[in-house]
């Protein structure tokens, strides 16, 4: 019985099988040549479909032209362009992005791949810790993700700055945020090129690994006397250029012989002597003296700097004005042959009694200087003795309405006298906040140019330059010097008028922007000039 159920009911169910599925042809041949429909449907269907993506790729071309013209260029502009976009990237400042390139890598995948693909793209680097808790939390994730950032750089060589917080009060959790850091950096000091950390009471362990064959710039500053010896620079062949702030001779071991350019920022004078007898090649010194209420006399020996043709003397941002103190006593024990150039910023006029000593002693001949921040009295006191000097820029100091009359003299003695400055070739006027006479420019170029070769021995100018404050510059005034300065800059002579760099860009009379102004009278007036009519007239 059971048996006669089970074959009933396996009829049945096929039955209903060969009711739901369609014929299938007996013979193998018919089978065959069903598949070889099947297999050329196919292909005619991947053709088609490789001719439509083909299609598709060209017309997102022509739309990405007209949309994304960027998208367009060649890679070796967008490399060039890549190339002075990124600037000082840097790591740790979360609400600043700035000019790296990860911006520029998170843009689309072409920028992406060019990006990855461009090693020196990578190679620089600014790094900033912090004491707060929370960023030490992710200390592991930033030296990874730092690790993996200089990976990037393949073997191109890097420049890397490290700046560390200023407080003091967790000295321990700053050592432990900043240690796997600086581990981090001394993984790849072998690249190193320039090197620069930025301390204020205490610096990392620095471990460099393998020598430091590529290093040519070292900048290192740190200003508590219990910071540890620093003798990790000294095997360095390439090393020509350091900068110390706060970090005595007594601190760190450097190959100093070979240096050329030392910067130097200390309270001490005999600190700098110090540093100055151990680097006896110098071509290039930079001094930031700091102003503090103690006055160390020096008891120093006097130096000669047979190669140093470049000296800059000025004093440390935000301090420039807190105490008095004696920095011209650096020229008393100097004596400068080869110098060329120089800068002077906040000296009195006492002060230039010991620049004219130092100018019969080392019998230097001078080509350029520039002076900041000084009275016009000591200005003129400087520049009077200076028969050789081709170039001269001055950024003034402007306490009073007679200092700025006082300025106008000095200004006027370029036109009056032919021995003030006599071989004058170049004159910048810079953060200028006084008004400008057109008359006056025009006087002094007619007293100091000339196209006649007769006259080019006495009548050598060839440039001037003023970058001028906006509140002291009205429209009806930047006409006149249009009017009054083109012919001179028709007839050759490099004029430049601008604005101060560091002005502020809001409009400063009616319809008129420091932009627009900077756009339509950058000039050289032969081209800009030129263009302001076009802009008018349109």
């Amino acid at each position: 019985m059971l048996r006669s159920l089970i074959s009933r009911l396996h009829s049945t169910i096929m039955a209903i099988l060969r009711l739901a599925l369609p014929p299938i042809p007996s013979s193998r041949g018919s089978l065959r040549t069903r598949l070889a429909e099947i297999n050329d449907e196919v292909d005619a269907l991947q053709s088609k479909l490789r001719l439509l993506s083909a299609e598709r790729r060209r017309v997102l071309q022509h739309l990405d032209a007209i949309v994304y013209p960027v998208l367009t260029l060649p890679p070796e502009i967008t490399t060039e362009i890549f190339s002075h976009y990124v600037d000082n990237p840097h790591m740790g400042l979360a609400r600043n992005p700035g000019s790296g390139p990860l911006v520029l890598a998170s843009v689309c995948r072409s920028w992406r791949d060019l990006c990855l693909s461009l090693k020196f793209l990578w190679a620089s680097l600014r790094i900033y810790l912090h004491h707060d808790r929370s960023w030490a939390w992710g200390i592991p994730n930033q030296s990874s993700s730092l690790r993996s950032y200089l990976q990037r750089a393949g073997n191109h060589v890097l420049d890397l700055q490290l700046f560390l917080p200023n407080s003091t009060s967790t000295r321990p959790d700053l050592t432990r945020n900043a240690d796997p850091m600086m581990s981090t950096l001394c993984e790849h000091s072998s690249r190193w090129r320039s090197f620069s950390v930025w301390g204020n009471q205490w610096l990392p362990s620095i471990q460099v690994q393998g020598n430091l064959a590529s290093l040519e710039k070292l900048a290192v500053q740190a200003c508590s006397p219990d910071s540890r010896w620093i003798t990790q620079f000294q095997e360095a062949p390439r090393l020509l250029e350091v900068e110390l702030h706060g970090v005595t001779r007594q601190w760190i071991s450097l190959p100093w012989i070979q240096l050329t350019h030392l910067t130097f920022a200390s309270a001490s004078v005999s600190n700098l002597f110090e540093v100055i007898h151990s680097t006896p090649n110098p071509e290039v010194l930079v001094v930031f003296m700091l102003r503090y209420d103690h006055w160390d006399p020096p008891q120093i020996n006097d130096a000669t700097l047979h190669h140093l043709h470049t000296l800059k003397l000025d004093h440390v941002d935000g301090v420039l004005h807190l105490h008095h103190r004696d920095d011209a006593v650096i020229f008393d024990h100097l004596t400068l042959p080869a110098l060329k150039n120089i800068h002077l910023t906040t000296w009195s006029d006492d002060d230039i009694l010991r620049f004219h000593r130092l100018s019969t002693r080392s019998s230097f001949s001078l080509q350029s200087i520039r002076l900041v921040e000084m009275t016009p009295k000591a200005a003129t006191a400087c520049l009077r003795s200076l028969s050789s000097v081709q170039e001269v820029e001055i950024l003034p100091r402007l306490g009073s309405s007679n200092q700025a009359l006082k300025l106008d003299v000095l200004i006027d003695l370029f036109r009056t006298d032919p021995e003030f400055v006599p071989s004058l070739r170049r004159l910048t006027l810079r953060e200028w906040r006084t008004p400008v006479s057109p008359s006056l420019l025009a006087e002094i170029f007619a007293a100091r140019w000339s196209q006649d070769e007769s006259e080019l021995a006495t009548k050598k100018l060839v440039s001037f330059r003023l970058f001028f404050a906006p509140s002291v510059m009205s429209v009806d005034l930047l006409e006149e010097l249009r009017d009054q300065l083109r012919p001179w800059s028709d007839a050759g002579l490099e004029i430049v008028i601008d604005p101060a760099t560091n002005s502020s860009s809001v409009p400063f009379c009616s319809g008129t922007s420091i932009y627009d102004f900077s756009s339509a009278w950058n000039i050289e007036l032969r081209a800009a000039t030129d263009l302001h009519g076009k802009s008018n007239s349109s």
